[in-house]
């Protein structure tokens, strides 16, 4: 990981893809080496759905597999818990080998909780503001991840679903350009494939300069290319 602390980048490259795996453990092997030759995939996404098996087991198979992706945990909703259980949290994340984590945190003071101790721990951290499948108060949705931003946050999660997502992506940046440059920032873009997003739409959104890695799930295991036209279009 780039960086002196768990907030600097994750993935050094500019552009890529993050392969979100969420399915059952049995698929698991068979994905990884289908798509061991698609170098422009630098990250494995490991969802809840590991927890019938074990993070250790997912972890131990990308490593095997693909030694080369770093390996993000999404719990899908994880900040929405008590604060006096994230260091724990965190502590265990960063034992069973995560390189980072992502997390939509439903407050600033869960969100300072998790920075402060991914920070601690060299562990990486991306924070969203607003997910894909929920009508989000968008003015509420750009301080938060402005104020992620005064913490330190230098990986952000954002909807990438279509025109509506686009639009605010768009704003986003003009808010972040106000007071940093947003080529500085790392984007996780979520919702590319199935849910209506596509590639071209978010480098029109961000800009041809912005540093980006899609989140796609769907749109790598159901293609009969396993996603190899998706690294066309960066």
């Amino acid at each position: 990981m780039n960086g002196k602390n768990g907030n600097g980048r994750i993935i050094p490259s500019d552009r890529s893809l993050v392969f979100d795996c969420c399915f059952p453990y049995r698929d698991f092997p068979k994905f990884l080496e289908e798509t061991k030759g698609i170098v422009q995939i630098d990250a494995n996404k490991i969802d809840a759905i590991a927890g019938g098996v074990g993070w250790e087991n997912w972890i131990k198979l990308s490593k095997e597999k693909t030694p080369e992706r770093k390996i993000i945990y999404d719990h899908q909703k994880l900040g929405r818990d008590v604060k006096h259980i994230i260091p724990g949290l965190v502590e265990e994340f960063k034992r069973v080998g995560f390189d980072a984590i992502i997390v939509y945190p439903k407050s600033d003071e869960i969100m300072g909780i998790y920075v402060r101790e991914a920070k601690r721990r060299n562990l990486g951290i991306i924070i969203g503001g607003k997910m894909t499948n929920e009508k989000d108060d968008d003015e509420k949705a750009y301080l938060f991840y402005l104020n992620a931003i005064e913490m330190g946050v230098t990986n952000l999660g954002i909807p990438a679903s279509g025109k509506t997502d686009y639009r605010f992506i768009e704003n986003l940046v003009e808010r972040i350009n106000k007071i940093k440059k947003h080529e500085d920032f790392d984007y996780y873009p979520i919702g590319i494939g199935p849910q209506g997003g596509t590639i071209e739409g978010v480098v029109n959104a961000l800009g041809k300069s912005a540093r980006f890695h899609a989140i796609v799930g769907r749109a790598i295991y159901d293609a009969p290319d396993r996603g190899l036209s998706l690294t066309k279009k960066f």
